[in-house]
């Protein structure tokens, strides 16, 4: 059998900045780096070989890199490498539509277009158009990770349109390893530490068998945004460039703290507003800012930037010898994940008061004229409060994962045939549950009802007795689960054909089928509809299969040159919902050309040219018309006065507002297709410098997309029937929504150049490696939502032209040092709407619309390594951001979570971090 081995990439570049850094830097092994490199299987390809450098660009990072960019996890791996952009963290889980993952991103072309691999084989993903929590991989387990940054279709099928991750477990471990590490950032909050235990006998050669065991724990602790200078507050007075004045930004809630009041007549229209304890104290509350003759709530004073996280791993993996040829393998990959968010408490929006509470009687009525009090009383007035149930507690909202992957497989060869095959199955089952600070519908209308608190007091004054009648309208329990299931079977083999100038002919040919199951199961509290202002969703259980085909061809023509052909032939079947099905089949053919040529012994040109295709996913296919909370957006009404219609926007804002959000799957959609083409060259040279550059070009057509809120909104003549209503349960009236359906409706473009120098350097002090890799776009555009390129889209997203890492590395005999200098370009922000402030700090009333500029971004890391007793020892210490560089001001109201002033997707928001570890084999 053919022992697969793989010797580690080193970084390298030329870089004065880097030399500098000499002095601080960490090294790669020499040893790794001289190694001899048998036959492989690399990612994109099912044909072993020897040669690293095939035709489709593969970035490689061995265990020792990994370690080095000080990652704690797979997921924040994802932040650490230029090529991969707008990819889910777990800040999108604070108030956004995260739901607890962390998933990888080729390109930024969107998670659901890369595919996540275990050891070559696909894994149940976390949603069901694909995309992989990796949060679940097992950190200490991971040998290598493989990224193919060129589409992959015509090999994996469906899903690996922008390129493919692989994560390839260890397979041999010959001693125990017990490792832990510690992070604390310099400020407050945001501490994280990791505990590893990998173990393992027996020899595949040797003794017939080998078996491996692992454990990993990781512990994230919450990051509140009280605890940073930079995201305590969401209402920020800045200077703008090109005004001599300060302006004021404020992104805040209507649901104040202590209340607003209105009175509304009989349509809905408001008639006169106020805040009680701004009349009575001449100015708003604490963490309150004016807004007309009301207050506004600075809810990001109650905010998580980085919500708490606790992921347990266990991987049993064995290797059986069978004769001299096959080898059986199983291995089980379990791991659990618990994410908790806490976002601002809980707004009740507009609650008619009690003529006979203390909210009226007290706080509202001494505050009315004569004449109000009269239409009040007489039921000519309504009389409204709008309220933050801060003494509820933050909406708390507890995101659990639970995954397990189990393969069983053989691999070898008969005589010229190498086979692998394996049967898959894989489940991930998720809860979403709410245990603190979500309100109950009917109990808090019927205390409001009742006049059990009052609504217009600061949350210090409130009595005992009204602390425990809201505490007894708090939810707690399950709202919803999801089971996600992958049952399936692959099997390939490669032959040498025939003899070319070049060396064999090689032919590989496999099937698969994979079985996929995705379950809504929404808790009786949510069909009873329990919790205020949420809909009740409707259970579904969706279900299809889909078995595909291809074929690989590689053909080494010359010395040093070589063409490879691959098609694949997929049918994926039609959607079955509840045993009903509701969709046809889907089938598709793609392909792929690759070919490379040395020029020289030192340099190789390389250039593949494909197509791809992705299934619409089971949701976008069969998913029941649900709430989806609100748009991310303000907007103005899109009604004129006298279009009836207009009644539903009066009754949530008399300006722009935010509108209810339903979604709703098609069952018509087809396939998205894309064609994709790389083109690049490779130069190693005898004094160790190695350089690699590839362009890359992707186009997406009949991408299945949502209608957006901006598309809705910006043409509400052509979407009409788009605009529905939501009843708000405790006025009775309707307030706007919108419905958001699936259609194959965009094209997508990107392109970019993805690039690494690296030079390798043996001084008689040691060994010294430097590195320079980095992604440029060229285009990111989308007929949906035009560029994002350096500049914050319509689509809420970012793509930075140049992400760069420079990488310096230093060893000297038992010492391993390392600098990374990581960087990102600037990007013109979202235009929002600011107020001039006076000399003396007061607001002017003047506005203005304003575009900012948020600034380049980059942050120094460290990281040492002290080896002892001949390696058994390892001690690692580490800084990363050591300048404590925060986040640049941004405006942004809309894209990832509830964050203000701010974005927590592509900024260190933790700063100067040091971390320390320590790990001893036996």
């Amino acid at each position: 059998m053919k022992k697969t081995l793989l010797s580690s990439a080193v970084a390298g570049v030329f870089s004065t900045t880097a030399l500098i850094a000499l002095p601080l830097v960490a090294v790669a092994d020499e040893q790794s780096a001289q190694e001899t490199v048998e036959e492989v299987l690399v990612t994109g390809s099912s044909i072993q070989r020897k040669d690293l450098e095939g035709s489709l660009p593969v970035q490689q990072l061995d265990a020792a890199q990994l370690e080095a960019t000080g990652a704690l996890d797979a997921a924040e791996l994802m932040t650490k490498l230029p090529s991969m952009q707008n990819f889910v963290t777990p800040s999108d889980s604070v108030g956004g539509q995260g739901g607890g993952l962390a998933t990888a991103n080729v390109h930024g072309l969107g998670p659901q277009y890369t595919l996540v691999l275990i050891n070559g084989r696909r894994v149940a993903p976390s949603t069901s158009d694909g995309q992989v929590d990796i949060s679940h991989i097992p950190t200490a387990m991971i040998e290598r990770v493989e990224i193919l940054t060129d589409g992959a279709s015509a090999l994996y099928g469906s899903d690996a349109i922008a390129g493919v991750v692989n994560f390839i477990l260890k397979k041999n471990v010959d001693r125990t390893t017990i490792s832990a590490r510690a992070n604390r950032p310099t400020n407050e909050g945001g501490d994280s530490q990791r505990f590893d235990l990998t173990t393992g006998f027996g020899d595949l050669f040797e003794d017939g068998f080998e078996v491996v065991f692992a454990a990993s724990r990781v512990e994230q602790e919450q990051l509140a945004g009280v605890d940073r200078d930079f995201a305590k507050t969401g209402f920020i007075t800045f200077q703008p460039s090109g005004h001599d004045r300060k302006a004021f930004f404020f992104n805040g809630s209507p649901n104040a703290i202590p209340g607003n009041a209105k009175l509304q007549d009989s349509t809905g229209r408001t008639v006169r507003s106020l805040n009680p304890y701004r009349e009575v104290n001449g100015q708003c509350a604490e963490n309150n800012t004016p807004s007309g003759d009301s207050c506004q709530f600075d809810y990001t004073s109650t905010l998580e930037i980085m919500p708490e996280k606790t992921t347990d791993s266990f991987f049993l993996g064995a290797n059986f010898q069978l004769g001299d040829n096959v080898t059986v393998f199983t291995d089980v990959t379990w791991s659990n994940r618990e994410l908790t968010s806490r976002v601002a408490p809980y707004p009740t929006g507009d609650v008619v008061l009690a003529l006979d509470s203390a909210a009226y009687t007290e706080s509202l009525a001494p505050l009315l004229t004569d004449e109000e009090r009269a239409m009040v009383e007489s039921g000519e007035l309504t009389a409204v409060g709008n309220w933050r149930a801060l003494p509820a507690g933050n909406r708390t909202t507890d995101y659990t994962s639970e995954s397990l992957n189990f393969t069983l497989g053989a691999e070898g060869y008969f005589g010229d045939v190498d086979f692998n095959t394996a049967l898959v199955y894989s489940n991930i089952q998720q809860d979403e549950a709410y245990p603190t600070g979500w309100l109950l519908r009917e109990e808090f209308n019927a205390a409001i009802g009742r006049g059990d608190f009052n609504i217009f007091v600061p949350p210090s004054e409130l009595t005992v007795e009204e602390q425990a009648a809201l505490d007894s309208t708090i939810f707690s329990g399950t709202w919803t689960e999801t089971d996600t299931e992958m049952l399936g079977f692959n099997a390939n083999a490669s032959m040498p054909v025939f003899a070319m100038s070049g060396g064999d002919a090689q032919l590989a040919f496999g099937v698969d089928y994979y079985d996929n199951r995705y379950e809504d199961k929404p808790s009786q509290a949510n069909l009873d509809r329990k919790i205020l202002f949420l809909s009740s969703d409707t259970p579904f259980d969706l279900e299809r299969s889909q078995y595909g085909a291809f074929t690989e061809m590689l053909l080494p023509f010359a010395e040093g040159g070589e063409v490879s052909l691959s098609a694949r032939y997929d049918v994926i079947g039609g959607v079955n919902s509840d045993g009903k099905e509701i969709s046809d089949d889907l089938n598709d053919l793609t392909y792929k050309l690759s070919g490379k040529y040395d020029l020289t012994e030192s340099l190789t040109v390389r250039s593949a040219y494909g197509t791809g295709f992705k299934a619409p996913s089971l949701l976008a296919i069969g998913i029941p018309v649900r709430e989806f909370g609100v748009t991310s957006g303000t907007f103005d009404c899109p009604f004129e006065d006298a279009d009836p219609r207009s009644a539903w926007c009066i009754q949530q804002s008399a300006g722009p507002a935010q509108a209810h959000v339903f979604q709703g799957g098609n069952t018509e959609l087809e396939p998205e297709k894309s064609t994709q083409w790389t083109a690049g060259f490779v130069l190693r040279t005898d004094t160790d410098t190695n350089i690699t550059v590839d362009y890359w070009n992707v186009k997406i057509e009949d991408q299945v997309d949502l209608l957006t809120e901006q598309q809705i909104f910006g043409d509400p003549d052509k979407y009409s029937a788009n605009f529905v209503t939501k009843t708000n349960d405790s006025t009775g009236f309707e307030e706007l929504a919108i419905l958001q359906e699936y259609f194959n409706i965009s094209e997508a473009q990107r392109s970019g150049v993805d690039y690494r120098f690296e030079q390798n350097l043996y001084p008689d002090f040691g060994s010294v490696n430097l590195a320079l890799s980095g992604t440029h776009m060229i285009k990111a555009w989308s007929s949906s939502f035009g560029s994002n390129l350096d500049e914050f889209g319509s689509d809420n997203e970012v793509t930075f032209s140049n992400k760069v890492k420079l990488e310096t590395s230093v060893a000297v005999g038992q010492f391993n040092h390392h600098v990374t200098v990581n960087y990102q370009g600037g990007y013109r922000d979202k235009t929002q709407n600011v107020e001039y402030v006076n000399d003396d700090g007061s607001l002017s009333g003047e506005f203005f619309d304003y575009t900012g500029r948020v600034p380049a971004y980059h942050t120094i890391d460290y990281q040492g390594q002290f080896l002892a007793m001949e390696d058994a020892l390892k001690i690692t210490l580490g800084v990363t951001n050591i300048a404590d560089k925060e986040p640049p001001l941004s405006l942004r109201d809309s894209g990832a979570g509830h964050q203000v002033g701010f974005d927590p997707r592509y900024f260190d928001v933790n700063g100067r971090t040091w971390y320390a570890g320590v790990a001893y084999s036996f």
